[in-house]
């Protein structure tokens, strides 16, 4: 993703992996992120969404943020 960031003028998008526990290695080498997988109950794509889950990712971007 570094290499990427440095490499264009375009905006960079992280698309698989993101984790409330990485998003912070990765925020200030994005300017979005696509979270799937990691949002859902135990991490399952063919689960349905956890809603703490998201609550929790979503404080570390309230975090991030400021």
């Amino acid at each position: 993703v570094s290499v990427a960031r440095e490499s264009t003028m375009l905006p960079v998008l992280v698309g698989s992996g993101i984790t409330e526990s990485n998003l912070a290695d990765y925020w200030p080498l994005a300017d979005a992120f696509i979270v799937g997988s990691s949002l859902k109950v135990d991490g399952d794509w063919r689960k349905s969404v956890d809603e703490m889950r998201v609550m929790n990712i979503m404080n570390q971007v309230h975090i991030l943020r400021q």
